[in-house]
């Protein structure tokens, strides 16, 4: 990654470069991507400075110390924050819709905020108590970081998105309605199934299960329909019934999809 000075000040008016400065700040482009990249920096003053918002902001991240716990905890708090930083320091590292400033100063008060909360509550509280409420946090930051990537171009972010919301242990109903959504309407076909993996492990709630049914009339892929017809019946999910029998009865649904909906309307019925 070379060293660039833009030659005049200008406002940017290529979003697809955008979309390519963090991989191009992580050396992950092909070469004729990355001469692209180096010649609008040449003279884009406002590429220029996102990117070097994203070196500091990695610079931070890399930068962020760990939580020590207390001495007379009987449960090690590193090792928790450890398994619970999904949030890698790396996959942190991407562009968002809005300014990189806002999201170093969240992340900032984030951290911040879980250090001086566990010392403040050392004496007063439980260490369970300390970890439940980090958890929350954390779960917060992870549904911060889905909303800002589930509506981004590339499909690798909003498949980072769905990850995300994937690592939430209790989401809110705007995180399971985004993931319903995606399922239904996102161009990516890997995108969705990531939609539907998410989803499987919220459907104890009999609204997401009907979503899901109700999703499988929409698909066309194949391959999401016998995910999806696979998933409802281990659910055991009979409002899908309707939608199997017009899979069966109708001349254009793709054989392996008609014989998975066979086999399901034997169970469910």
């Amino acid at each position: 990654m070379k060293t660039l000075k833009p030659d005049i000040n200008m406002k940017c008016n290529n979003p697809d470069i955008k979309n390519l400065l963090t991989a191009y700040f992580e050396n992950e482009l092909a070469e004729k991507e990355e001469r692209v990249v180096e010649e609008h920096l040449s003279h884009c003053s406002e590429c220029l400075r996102e990117l070097e918002e994203i070196k500091a902001f990695d610079k931070m991240l890399l930068s962020t110390p760990e939580i020590d716990p207390p001495q007379n905890s009987e449960l090690n708090f590193k090792e928790k924050i450890s398994q619970n930083k999904d949030i890698s320091k790396r996959s942190m590292t991407i562009t968002l819709n809005f300014s990189w400033r806002e999201i170093a100063a969240a992340i900032v008060i984030f951290f911040a905020g879980t250090t001086a909360g566990l010392l403040l509550r050392t004496n007063s509280v439980t260490e369970s108590a300390s970890i439940a409420n980090l958890e929350t946090e954390i779960s917060q930051m992870r549904q911060m970081l889905m909303a800002a990537l589930i509506t981004k171009e590339s499909p690798s972010d909003r498949l980072k998105a769905v990850q995300y919301a994937e690592q939430i242990n209790q989401p809110s109903s705007q995180v399971t309605e985004t993931l319903i959504e995606t399922l239904n309407s996102d161009p990516s076909v890997n995108v969705r199934l990531a939609a539907v993996n998410a989803l499987q492990q919220f459907a104890v709630h009999q609204d997401i299960r009907s979503a899901m049914a109700a999703s499988l009339k929409e698909q066309s892929d194949p391959l999401i329909q016998i995910v999806l017809i696979k998933m409802l019946v281990q659910m055991h999910e009979k409002s899908v019934v309707p939608t199997l029998q017009e899979f069966e009865a109708d001349q254009q649904t793709h054989e392996m999809v008609k014989q998975e909906a066979q086999e399901a309307l034997t169970v469910l019925l």
